[in-house]
């Protein structure tokens, strides 16, 4: 059974795994959330499928299947984070050699690349266990979702 079967599955309604499921195939959330079979007035459709996608439970689902989807097209192609910013070193240092003229345009781009790729400039996402949510993360969220949380919290407690 995977992390995703074991940790999150038995917390998911049949809507929002296909949601979910959606969102991974098409990146369109609104797409995801009306083939999913959500009913929502055209005006507010992008809001309520940011509120699904937003959901504790929801995203810990994509958190983790992206995870595994990365895994296994690393795994086909061979290609990884570490191979990915090789490549932009070796860019980044023959634009920068010294007796060479610099390009500072490549030599720049190829150090934006490797922070886009080490996720310097990307919103840090939740990823492991409950217990290692911040106080600020959980602050803003319905007491709804509050109690969804402590519900998995206690199912991995239980688990370990």
């Amino acid at each position: 059974m995977s992390n995703t079967e074991k940790e999150v599955l038995p917390f998911l309604e049949p809507q929002q795994l296909a949601a979910a499921e959606y969102l991974l195939r098409y990146k369109n959330q609104r797409k995801a959330y009306v083939k999913a079979g959500y009913k929502a007035n055209p005006k507010t459709v992008d809001q309520a499928a940011s509120n699904l996608f937003r959901k504790v439970k929801v995203a810990r689902y994509l958190a983790i299947r992206e995870s595994e989807l990365n895994e296994g097209t690393r795994q086909k192609t061979g290609i990884d984070r570490d191979w990915v910013i090789e490549r932009y070193k070796d860019i980044h240092d023959r634009c920068a050699a010294k007796g060479k003229k610099l390009n500072a345009h490549a030599a720049i781009s190829a150090l934006d690349g490797i922070s886009r790729v080490m996720g310097f400039n990307a919103p840090q996402k939740f990823e492991g266990t409950l217990r290692h949510v911040q106080v600020k993360e959980i602050a803003g969220l319905p007491k709804d979702e509050l109690l969804e949380l402590a519900q998995m919290q206690t199912v991995d407690e239980r688990q370990n």
